[in-house]
């Protein structure tokens, strides 16, 4: 059974569990950043790109309405994906769902979720910057074919990007199930991935096209910034669920390991 396939059929079971942690990170990361905001500063380029800031604030995920809003939905972040984290392992190893043990541990996990999240975090921004200056320094300096150039660079950038990411997908889970330090983790979970990277990315890619042209049908569809909102947190609250999901039953399958949640769908309870 494919990835997708695997993590589609947890999130059918399973994701309604999970709304009450990843809907307020849904809804900070929409008020943080604009889901679609790359695609509407490509159609409207010439006036977009008048410095580098202005078109940070079109690609950035955490600072494109206000650095205040966006520090806040970090450290909601970083808590939340260590919650969901911790959630994860428990379920998955025991077969029970529960949030109150979860958070009891909570200092444990956050050890191992925190520093790759974070790391990722910057990464993302660090990205969209450059991407800003790049598109900055071809929107005056070429003369022909801007608009291609500049969107060339963007999905250059951004693949790049998901690569790096990709590589760190399963140090998490190694770290938590298994108890590997740092660099123990890094070096197994890159011989876990080796000849699966790029079917991991062409996932990953798929899940942000398909949201972000998601967000952007809808924005122009329908006028007003309070849907554009619902829209961006309902698929930001998705797809919070879906990657820690996704890394966590990617290590499963690869290692073999026994999923306790399997047969205990109809039994798991809330504690």
């Amino acid at each position: 059974m494919s990835f997708n396939k695997n993590t589609l059929r947890y999130l059918y079971n399973n994701g309604w569990k999970f709304l009450p942690i990843t809907l307020i990170a849904g809804i900070a990361l929409a008020f943080s950043g604009n889901l679609s905001g790359a695609v509407h500063f490509f159609f409207d380029m010439e006036l977009n790109a008048s410095s580098v800031w202005n078109i940070y604030a079109h690609f950035s995920l955490l600072t494109s309405r206000s650095w205040l809003v966006g520090i806040l939905t970090a450290i909601i972040l970083l808590f939340e994906i260590s919650l969901l984290y911790g959630i994860l392992d428990r379920h998955l190893r025991v077969g029970t769902f529960s949030y109150k043990k979860p958070l009891v541990s909570l200092n444990d996990t956050v050890m191992t979720t925190v520093p790759i999240v974070f790391a990722s975090m910057i990464l993302l921004e660090l990205c969209a910057f450059l991407t800003s200056a790049v598109i900055l320094l071809v929107a005056k300096t070429a003369l022909i074919m801007t608009l291609p150039i500049s969107i060339a660079v963007t999905i250059l950038i951004f693949t790049l990007m998901i690569f790096a990411i990709v590589e760190f997908i399963l140090i998490i889970p190694a770290m938590q199930i298994v108890g590997y330090p740092f660099k123990d983790a890094f070096i197994f979970s890159t011989k876990l991935l080796s000849g699966k990277v790029k079917k991991i990315v062409f996932d990953f890619t798929l899940l942000i096209i398909i949201s972000v042209l998601i967000s952007w049908l809808f924005s122009l569809l329908f006028d007003g910034l309070i849907l554009t909102l619902c829209v961006d947190t309902i698929l930001y609250t998705f797809m919070l669920m879906y990657i820690p999901i996704y890394s966590m039953l990617v290590f499963y399958e690869l290692t073999n390991e026994q999923r306790r949640d399997i047969n205990q769908n109809k039994k798991s309870y809330l504690i």
